[in-house]
């Protein structure tokens, strides 16, 4: 064989096997819309890398969709089992906006500022990506923050451990602490604290927990112990006035 041709192979190859376990469908580079227009680009489609040709899409409505077209090369070579086949074999693809003419794979794009799927669609499948991610990512095994963990919305999970935490909105089964923890809002089928005294639980606003193992109840910044003993001193007074 040609070592030109052998090593034109051989990259080729090599470029399809970095996506060989995916799954799904994606752009590698370019495919972008702009001005009615889609630019030339590379896709993951089918199995294979494919390219895309610049295409003008301003008769085309959306959604679209780019999907396989395997060509065979109208020349022929004899092989060496000495059968006769094409020369080689073309992998591209082609663009429409008619989904009912569609049977196999594809990657669909919804609007024009949406865009393709790119390839953080791949790379979500063995990492966590910033954006892009149409889909809920999960990982599968423990996870560590060395740096600490912070969220603008609810965190939800089975069970939470940590040594001093402040916890804005949580939603839980079982709540685990070995340090100061507030809540600002709280819904918790289980609190329980591994350290007996250090531990003061604060609620700022709302809370629900229906199992409290904890040292110290704390009301915004209270001492709901000490409320709660003065109270009781009060009524004996009260009691022993009344006598």
């Amino acid at each position: 064989m040609n070592e030109d041709i052998k090593n034109l192979q051989s990259l080729a190859l090599s470029a399809a096997e970095l996506f060989r376990g995916s799954t799904i469908n994606f752009v590698i580079s370019g495919c972008a819309i702009s001005d009615g227009k889609l630019s030339a680009g590379y896709v993951w489609l089918d199995g294979k890398v494919r390219e895309v040709a610049a295409a003008d899409i301003s008769g085309l409505s959306f959604p679209l969709y780019i999907y396989p077209v395997d060509k065979e090369s109208s020349m022929r070579m004899v092989y060496l089992d000495g059968t006769t086949g094409p020369q080689y074999f073309e992998y591209g693809t082609a663009l429409t906006d008619d989904a009912s003419s569609l049977s196999g794979s594809y990657i669909e794009c919804e609007s024009a500022t949406r865009g393709f799927p790119g390839i953080e669609q791949w790379f979500r499948v063995y990492a966590l990506v910033k954006s892009g991610a149409d889909e809920p990512q999960s990982i599968d095994s423990l996870v560590t923050f060395n740096g600490g963990l912070e969220t603008s919305g609810t965190l939800t999970a089975e069970s939470i451990y940590g040594s001093s935490s402040s916890f804005d909105s949580v939603t839980t089964e079982t709540l685990s602490v070995s340090g100061s923890t507030e809540f600002a809002d709280a819904t918790v089928k289980r609190l329980n604290s591994t350290d007996f005294t250090t531990t003061t639980l604060y609620v700022k606003q709302n809370a629900s927990i229906e199992s409290l193992t904890v040292n110290e109840i704390g009301l915004a910044g209270i001492d709901l112990i000490d409320k709660i003993q003065d109270f009781e001193n009060r009524i004996t007074a009260l009691e022993e006035a009344n006598e």
